[in-house]
């Protein structure tokens, strides 16, 4: 029991963390390296919850604003696999985010 609060903590903390650099970076290795893909794959999901709950409070017309965040991070992050020469585990994280980016893309079409 001990153990599970105390991974609850580490992943509250770490989350709470990375929800707060997320906007600002680029995913570039050294966040990712700091972060598990837990972590990072789930700062994904709630801040892309949050801008689409975000555009349902303003304005539900298109959700164009949406797709197009989503399209330059995802723009983003392919340009950083393919351009830059990445650690294993860095390369796998960003996979794993084009994977959960693609599929925020969709959602938003």
């Amino acid at each position: 029991r001990n153990v599970e609060n105390l991974m609850r903590q580490a992943l509250t903390r770490d989350l709470t963390e990375a929800l707060t650099t997320f906007p600002a970076i680029k995913f570039d290795a050294e966040w990712l390296s700091e972060r598990t893909t837990q972590t990072a794959v789930f700062a994904a999901q709630v801040v892309w919850a949050r801008e689409v709950e975000a555009w349902l409070e303003c304005t539900r017309e298109k959700t164009s604003d949406v797709t197009t965040v989503v399209l330059s991070r995802l723009e983003t992050l392919t340009q950083a696999i393919v351009r830059t020469s990445s650690t294993g585990l860095v390369r796998k994280k960003r996979i794993q985010l084009v994977l959960e980016l693609a599929q925020q893309r969709d959602a938003s079409l």
